[in-house]
């Protein structure tokens, strides 16, 4: 009886490939997908746009200090853009054909904000009352700037019965503190504003004594160009003297 070899070979094929047929779909059905470890949605670096929206001045001022004839003078500004902190912006503070460089500081975080902090240091800036004073922000989004006329240049009477300055600020204020600083009058109370020259009343001194006569002369300028609403740069000169009585 003869075989035919060829049939054999044939049949053997086709059982041998079921087989394979059969390994490859329960390979290709995994019952358990493996865990991806990557990010699916990475942070996205934020895309500055020019406009007003995008720079916030949350803090910016210029001040002059002199306590009991110790003088110290500064520049602070905190500011953000979209949102985040530039660490690397021109940062200008400049007058009457000088200006200087303002550094980045550090960056903080206020009021659930974040903000870059530019400072100049102590005493480098020379406060000049009755000057004008642009400050300005060079950003991926634009520059903004403001400018503010430093008031300021302040005297008081020996006697400390009045208080007087050579520039009005839009927030001026006096003073009166006890030797142990217990406040007894303050102008804001009634005023939020006074004028020089200031007569501050007798009842300010309840007794005889040594007591601290605290004038502060401040302007703010609430419109800083190309800036968000609520920005502001403001200016101020103090003086603390001692007053007896």
């Amino acid at each position: 009886m003869k075989f035919n070899y060829s049939l054999v070979r044939f049949s053997i094929l086709l059982v041998v490939s079921g087989f394979l047929l059969q390994a490859c779909g329960k390979m290709s059905s995994p019952t358990g997908p493996t865990a991806f470890t990557g990010a699916y949605n990475p942070t996205p670096t934020p895309i500055i746009s020019t406009g007003v929206n995008e720079i916030r001045w949350f803090s910016a001022s210029l001040s002059r200090v002199n306590q009991f004839g110790s003088v110290s003078s500064s520049v602070d500004v905190y500011f953000s853009v979209g949102g985040q902190a530039e660490t690397t912006d021109p940062v200008t503070l400049a007058s009457g054909g000088n200006s200087l460089s303002i550094p980045y500081n550090e960056t903080v975080t206020l009021g659930g904000g974040v903000y870059a902090l530019y400072r100049l240091a102590e005493n480098s800036l020379q406060y000049q009352p009755g000057a004008t004073y642009t400050l300005s922000t060079v950003t991926s989004a634009g520059t903004a700037w403001a400018q503010v006329a430093a008031p300021g240049g302040i005297t008081d009477a020996s006697n400390g019965i009045t208080s007087s300055w050579q520039s009005e600020g839009t927030n001026d204020r006096v003073y009166v503190e006890t030797a142990d600083y217990a406040g007894i009058y303050d102008s804001l109370e009634t005023q939020a504003d006074v004028d020089s020259v200031f007569r501050i009343p007798t009842t300010a001194y309840s007794s005889s004594g040594s007591y601290i006569l605290r004038t502060t002369c401040k302007s703010v300028v609430n419109a800083v160009n190309n800036a968000m609403p609520g920005s502001s740069l403001s200016a101020s000169d103090e003086l603390w003297e001692s007053v007896s009585r």
